[in-house]
C-alpha cells in the first residue's frame, strides 16, 4: 500500500501536508450551504515544481486533487465533490513575480489575494482592470480565473477576470508545465499579449473550474491609475425605467462601474432596526439621508422600485464632469430623482464587501447565483429573484436583501443575498428554505432566461447538464479525457458531475 502522506511530505515538507481531522474538516466545505466532504489530505505547495511533482504523483496513483484558493466560493468548488483525495491549498504561492510598467502587465503566483495584488500595483500608481470579486480581500486570483468571475470594481469598463488575463502558467494533470499566450514562445521577453500564434489556449483554463490544469502563475493587464473620479445615484419609479436608462448609459461606454439596485435594498438600509443593523448599514443610512433631505425626494426614493448608481474615472475633473453630465441627462429624461453620489462613491472607494456580508449584527448567511444574462432582462430577472426570496422568507421568517446587479459591458449579473438570522442556533430551522430559494434562483437564470452562471461548482454542474447542448458537453468531455484521462482534477464537476442538480 502506498504511503501517500510520506510521499507528499517528501515534496512539500512535513509542515505543509496534513491528515489531521481538524485540518481536513477546515477544507471540507466552502462558505455555501452544501454539506461538508472531507479530503484525506491537505497539501500546501510552495512552487510550481512542487505542484508538478504532486500532480505527477497523484496521476500515477489516481488520487483526486481539488485545487483551492481563498475558499470564499459558495457552490461547492474548492472542496471535494467526492469524499477523499487531496485539497491542494495554493495560498503559499502568493508572490508578485514581475510588474512590467512599460508593457502594462503584472505577473503573479495564483495564490495571491486580490487585496494584496491591488496594494502592490497601487503603490506604483497602477491599476488592475479587474480588481477582484466582492470577496477580493481574501479571494485569490487563481480561484477567480477558474471561475471567470466578475469584479467588484471596473466590470463595466474593463470587463471580468477573463477579459484581463494575458497568459497563464499551468501544470497539467500529468505534471507537465506549460505557458499560454505570448509566454508559449520560449524566446518571449515579456508576456504582453494573449491572442495570435494559434488558438486561445489561455481561454481553455479560464472558467474551467480547475478541471483541466492547476494555474500557478497569471499575467494580467495593467492600467494607469486615473486621478479623478465621481459618481451618481438615481432612483426610478419602475425597474423598466431604470433598465432603459442603463441600456442608454451602457452604450456610451463612459462608466467604470454601473449597477442596478432593487427597492428591497433601500428599504433594508433605511428601515432595518438599529439593534440589528451593523455600523456599515447605519453609516450608509446617514449618508443616503443627507442626499434626500427634501421630503419629495425622500418619498420618491422610498417608493421607487429600483435605483442605479455608477462611477466615472478620468484624467481631469473636466473630463469626469462632462461624462457624468451625459449619464445624468439620460437618468433625468427617464423621470428619475437624484439621490446624491454617496452610494456610488462608497462602492468605488471601499471596493470589497459593500454589497453583502456587512448588513447585520450577528450571523448572516449569503446565497448568490451570479449569471451572465442579456442586459434587456434586468427588470424581469430582478423581479423574479425578489419574488422567490419574498415567498420563502415570508413562509419561514428570515430576512433578505437584494444586493445588486452589475452591468458588465452589455450583460448583467444578478446577485441576491439572504440575511438569515441573528441567532446562530436558528439557522438550521431556515436552512432548507434558504437552500430552496437558492435552487429556484439558479434554475430561473439557467432555464427561464437562458443565462450562464460563472460560479459552477457542484451546485450548478448538474443543472448545466440539463441545459447545455449535448454536442457541447461531448466536446468538453473529449478535452477533459485528453488532458486528464484519469480524471484526477476536480472529479465530480461539470462535465462529469455528481451531487445536487
Amino acid at each position: 500500500m502506498v504511503d501517500l502522506l510520506n510521499l507528499l511530505a517528501g515534496i512539500v515538507g512535513d509542515k505543509n501536508v496534513s491528515d489531521d481531522p481538524f485540518v481536513r474538516f477546515t477544507y471540507s466545505r466552502d462558505t455555501g450551504l452544501l454539506p461538508s466532504k472531507m479530503p484525506d489530505y491537505v497539501v500546501r505547495p510552495g512552487s510550481v515544481e512542487e505542484v508538478s511533482m504532486i500532480l505527477e504523483l497523484c496521476n500515477r496513483y489516481k488520487v483526486p486533487v481539488y485545487p483551492r484558493g481563498g475558499g470564499a466560493g459558495i457552490t461547492g468548488h474548492g472542496r471535494p465533490c467526492i469524499p477523499g483525495g487531496i485539497v491542494l491549498d495554493m495560498t503559499r504561492m502568493n508572490k508578485v513575480v514581475d510588474i512590467d510598467d512599460e508593457n502594462m502587465a503584472v505577473t503573479a503566483q495564483t495564490g495571491i489575494t486580490w487585496g494584496e495584488l491591488n496594494k502592490v500595483v497601487g503603490e506604483k500608481n497602477l491599476d488592475l482592470g479587474c480588481r477582484g470579486p466582492d470577496s477580493g480581500l481574501s479571494a485569490t486570483i487563481g480561484g477567480s480565473i477558474s471561475n471567470a468571475s466578475v469584479p467588484t470594481h471596473g466590470a463595466h469598463k474593463y470587463g471580468g477576470v477573463a477579459d484581463n488575463v494575458l497568459g497563464l502558467q499551468v501544470v497539467l494533470p500529468s505534471g507537465d508545465v506549460i505557458r499560454t499566450g505570448s509566454g508559449a514562445n520560449v524566446n518571449a521577453r515579456a508576456y504582453h499579449h494573449r491572442y495570435g500564434g494559434g488558438p486561445d489556449i489561455t481561454g481553455l483554463f479560464i472558467g474551467d473550474q480547475g478541471i483541466f490544469g492547476v494555474k500557478t502563475e497569471a499575467t494580467l493587464k495593467l492600467y494607469e491609475k486615473k486621478p479623478c473620479y465621481d459618481g451618481f445615484t438615481y432612483a426610478f419609479k419602475t425597474l423598466d425605467d431604470a433598465q432603459k436608462a442603463i441600456i442608454k448609459i451602457a452604450r456610451k461606454d463612459i462608466c467604470t462601474d454601473l449597477h442596478v439596485m432593487h427597492s428591497t435594498t433601500s428599504s433594508f438600509i433605511l428601515f432595518l432596526p438599529e439593534d440589528l443593523a451593523s455600523r456599515d448599514v447605519l453609516r450608509r443610512r446617514e449618508k443616503i439621508l443627507e442626499g434626500i433631505k427634501d421630503q419629495e425626494k425622500y418619498d420618491f426614493f422610498v417608493n421607487a422600485e429600483g435605483w442605479i448608481f455608477g462611477t466615472i474615472e478620468g484624467y481631469s475633473e473636466k473630463e469626469v464632469e462632462v461624462k457624468k453630465a451625459i449619464c445624468e441627462e439620460i437618468c433625468k429624461k427617464a423621470g428619475s430623482v437624484d439621490i446624491g453620489p454617496y452610494y456610488a462613491l462608497d462602492y468605488y472607494e471601499n471596493q470589497f464587501g459593500l454589497l453583502y456580508g456587512t448588513w447585520l449584527k450577528g450571523f448572516t448567511r449569503v446565497v448568490a447565483c451570479c449569471a451572465r444574462l442579456p442586459i434587456t432582462t434586468i427588470a424581469d430577472t430582478i423581479r423574479s429573484t425578489v419574488q422567490i426570496l419574498e415567498e420563502e422568507a415570508r413562509e419561514y421568517g428570515w430576512m433578505y436583501v437584494w444586493a445588486g446587479t452589475v452591468v458588465e459591458n452589455h450583460y448583467q449579473i444578478p446577485v441576491a443575498a439572504a440575511a438569515v438570522s441573528t441567532d446562530t442556533e436558528a439557522f438550521e430551522d431556515v436552512k432548507e428554505s434558504l437552500y430552496r430559494a437558492w435552487v429556484r434562483m439558479r434554475d430561473s437564470y439557467i432555464f427561464k432566461y437562458g443565462g450562464r452562471p460563472y460560479w459552477i461548482g457542484e451546485f450548478v454542474s448538474l443543472a448545466l447538464m440539463r441545459a447545455y447542448d449535448g454536442r457541447y458537453i461531448e466536446l468538453v468531455r473529449k478535452i477533459k479525457d485528453t488532458l486528464d484521462p484519469n480524471h484526477i482534477l476536480n472529479p465530480g464537476l461539470f462535465p462529469y458531475p455528481v451531487g445536487e442538480g
